[in-house]
């Protein structure tokens, strides 16, 4: 779609690009540094994508796994696997290959297969965890930005922290007040939560790149809320597309 609207606004794209976005390549940089990927401005965002769908093929190994040996998660089996994840990546980084988004999203799998109840213990606990973390982050970036320790180990690690931050925030939330447990099943939440990967996918076209709404719109509020507009409108028919298709 974003291919089509950049030919109608008679936009340039990076021609050599469009094979690896095809074929769902685009993403190929993120986990092995010496692979080279061309970008389209405005689609960058979409390297996740590759990831994903590496993960869900993982996924299905170790569905089969589990069938197999009838593994059941504990909690103290949890910690050590992921432990295990952890030295798994950090073997792997100084050979310029990225493990660490497969460990965040298999983190969030576990975490799904174990009945953990977020005290109040375990929620300071992690807050306190996350602050550190961030900190960390902000003095790694003051000495150590554009170096692999930095992008591939600091960033990477406190962004998973963070993310594990606010899961066990809304796990807490939830258990704690009947407000956020009504919001949480609520169907507006439902609608959002349906439209939240699509809305991912369209929005970044309309911040950078050759459909961005600064080269057409002026003033920082009205480009805000045409990058909502189109995003919305965008989401709704990728959705449309996606729904007939698959």
């Amino acid at each position: 779609m974003y291919i089509v609207f950049a030919i109608l606004t008679k936009k340039i794209v990076n021609i050599k690009a469009i094979p690896f976005l095809l074929c769902n390549f685009q993403g190929l940089n993120f986990l092995i540094s010496a692979i080279k990927v061309p970008q389209i401005e405005g689609l960058s965002h979409t390297w996740f994508l590759t990831v994903i769908v590496l993960c869900y093929l993982l996924l299905i190994l170790v569905k089969e796994l589990e069938h197999r040996y009838e593994y059941k998660y504990s909690l103290r089996g949890t910690v050590l696997l992921i432990l295990a994840l952890v030295g798994l990546d950090l073997l792997f980084i100084p050979l310029g290959i990225q493990l660490g988004y497969f460990l965040t999203f298999f983190v969030g799998y576990i975490l799904g297969k174990v009945e953990l109840k977020i005290t109040n213990k375990m929620y300071l606990l992690s807050t306190l965890i996350m602050i550190s973390s961030l900190g960390i982050r902000l003095l790694g970036r003051h000495f150590f930005d554009g170096t692999i320790f930095y992008a591939n180990i600091i960033a990477i690690f406190t962004q998973i922290l963070l993310a594990l931050w606010f899961f066990f925030s809304v796990k807490w939330f939830i258990s704690k007040f009947i407000f956020f447990d009504m919001v949480s099943k609520s169907d507006i939440v439902k609608i959002l939560d349906s439209y939240s990967f699509y809305i991912y996918l369209t929005h970044y076209m309309f911040i950078v790149g050759t459909l961005s709404v600064k080269g057409f719109i002026n003033g920082t509020f009205l480009q805000l809320i045409a990058i909502v507009i189109f995003t919305i409108f965008s989401a709704i028919i990728v959705k449309f597309i996606d729904s007939i298709v698959f």
